[in-house]
């Protein structure tokens, strides 16, 4: 994984403030390579995700917002 920048690691430590919270979480962003060190990073810290993106189908998505 790339090192991580002070925005990734600050949009982390949101999530998990939201986390503690109990809050749900959605991150939009049109950069696939940021997406991509965003859920490595929730994959090593144990967090569940849920990842769209316009090649999901509409049965992916109905799981994903329903949390399944």
């Amino acid at each position: 994984m790339n090192q991580p920048s002070s925005k990734l690691n600050e949009a982390l430590q949101l999530v998990k403030e939201a986390r503690e919270g109990q809050h749900r979480i959605l991150v939009f962003s049109q950069f696939v390579t940021l997406l991509k060190m965003f859920s490595d990073q929730l994959e090593a810290d144990g967090i569940n995700y849920s990842y769209l993106d316009g090649k999901s189908s509409s049965r992916q998505r109905k799981q994903a917002r329903s949390g399944g």
